[in-house]
């Protein structure tokens, strides 16, 4: 049997691809392909925590209500065993897994190498599927993800360590590299102009040997950004409102964020992009060695280049205080005049 495990990385259409092959399991099952339920029913996140021996998926557990190491040790000590039985059950030959958690959080090759173990309990061949975003890009998407999920401290550049586990994806690679064989390792990119026909779906399909059809259910983007302006707004409220509601405030903010995700499709232009192009530069530039070594040996290209570098949409210096709290009150008006229309 081959399995194809995808591992993100973060911020790459995780949630389209695993929602994709979550809402067509029985069209891929036609045509001897499984997309499992047992390590989780759109997320593969069970693959990290079988195979994480740290507290790097503290979040994950909480999440599972795994609130306790009895919990934690029952769930990777059965978890083998279910997954056993619902590939017998499958009778496939191919079988898809796909966890951003697998790149993110198991960082030790010793974790990878746990999960390379029990997948070749099942498997003769594994291949590693992983896309790779700009890292500038990357970072300000991470950061708007952290102000939707309640994060109060405002935006700043990663520690080091951070920067080399998270961003250098050459040292990323190298580990599953050690572990399962470089040849073993795809490396897409996460970019429009080098996907085929420039959709994520259809160059995800494309390398796990399968074409679209009329037999698939389609989904849209399942991530709707966030101006620059909308982010601050909620990270004040993030930080603010818990003084003023004291009953459920992350309800009133979930309301809020949806408002806004109409307001930033108004706004979706150069200034109103997180990172000025010379923070996007200089942070870029932590990582030309690295990048380049993964264009190299990665995807055999002679000249290096692993990115888009056009940096011509970020804006040209960052937004001054006198800006910002003039769009923050724009967004009050915004948020004021829809309250009042939706009431009339």
């Amino acid at each position: 049997m081959k399995a194809f495990l995808h591992i993100g990385t973060e911020k790459t259409g995780t949630t389209t691809i695993q929602s994709f092959l979550a809402k067509n399991r029985q069209s891929l099952l036609d045509k001897d392909y499984l997309y499992p339920e047992s390590p989780g029913k759109t997320n593969h996140f069970g693959l990290a925590i079988f195979s994480s021996n740290s507290n790097r998926c503290a979040s994950i557990y909480q999440f599972l209500q795994l609130d306790t190491l009895e919990k934690v040790i029952q769930f990777k000590t059965k978890f083998p065993h279910i997954l056993a039985q619902e590939l017998t059950l499958s009778n496939c030959n191919k079988v898809i897994f796909s966890s951003e958690h697998c790149s993110s959080r198991l960082i030790d090759e010793q974790d990878i190498e746990r999960l390379k173990n029990v997948l070749d309990t099942f498997f003769d061949d594994i291949e590693v599927i992983i896309y790779l975003r700009r890292q500038d890009k990357f970072l300000a998407s991470s950061y708007s993800t952290a102000v939707r999920s309640g994060r109060t401290e405002k935006f700043k550049i990663p520690s080091k360590t951070t920067i080399e586990i998270r961003y250098n994806y050459y040292n990323i690679l190298n580990k599953f590299a050690n572990v399962f064989g470089k040849n073993k390792i795809t490396v897409r990119i996460f970019e429009s102009s080098q996907m085929i026909e420039g959709d994520l779906i259809q160059d995800f399909m494309n390398i796990i040997g399968l074409k679209m059809d009329n037999s698939y259910l389609s989904v849209s983007n399942l991530n709707t950004s966030l101006d620059v302006y909308s982010l601050e707004y909620i990270r004040l409220l993030n930080k603010n409102l818990k003084k003023i509601i004291k009953d459920n405030p992350d309800k009133y903010i979930k309301k809020i964020i949806k408002r806004l995700e109409t307001y930033s499709y108004q706004y979706q232009n150069k200034q109103s992009l997180l990172l000025s192009e010379k923070m996007a530069r200089e942070f870029m530039s932590l990582f030309e060695e690295s990048n380049q070594k993964v264009a190299n040996l990665y995807l055999n290209r002679a000249d290096g280049k692993l990115f888009n570098n056009d940096f011509s949409r970020l804006p040209q210096q960052d937004i001054s205080p006198i800006t910002m709290n003039l769009k923050l009150l724009e967004i009050t008006a915004f948020l004021l005049k829809d309250k009042l229309i939706r009431r009339s």
